[in-house]
């Protein structure tokens, strides 16, 4: 599984990956982190009809903790493979995929200071099979081999 962890021994890949160097990542995510639970009050603020019958925080937990998820929608964003393609990368089914780049997204949003134009937009296509996405970027391949002859990835 591709995660903060592998990156972070491999420093070199992040620019071309998630489009920043790490050290500029863990400040977005330090910013993310720190105005996430805001955002999560005021979408269910605005969503929620009636009132809770459970307490916030007590349903599924996300499979990946926000750093990961961050890390997954970075690279959505610089990369742009299709959802399919990243639960096969991070080991989710595409709708959990889909539901993290919503909620990130909506997250980044809430940033006054982050850029929003660094999302995509759909100018260019998404890479739509593995193959292609490992022909294009490397490093993912190296990553992934360094990863599974090291132990865990």
């Amino acid at each position: 599984m591709f995660t903060y962890d592998n990156l972070a021994r491999h420093p070199k890949f992040a620019p071309r990956l998630i489009g920043m160097r790490l050290f500029d990542f863990n400040q977005l995510y330090r910013t993310l982190e720190s105005n996430y639970p805001s955002y999560l009050v005021k979408r269910d603020e605005l969503s929620r009809r009636e009132p809770r019958r459970r307490k916030p925080g007590a349903g599924r937990k996300y499979r990946l903790d926000l750093r990961n998820r961050l890390l997954l929608t970075l690279l959505w964003a610089q990369v742009r493979p299709t959802h399919y393609i990243l639960g096969q990368i991070f080991h989710l089914h595409r709708c959990s995929v889909e539901k993290i780049l919503w909620e990130v997204c909506a997250g980044l949003a809430c940033i006054p200071t982050f850029p929003l134009d660094a999302l995509p937009t759909g100018q260019r296509g998404a890479l739509r099979s593995m193959d292609v996405l490992l022909d294009f970027y490397p490093e993912i391949r190296e990553l992934r081999e360094l990863n599974t002859k090291g132990g865990k990835m």
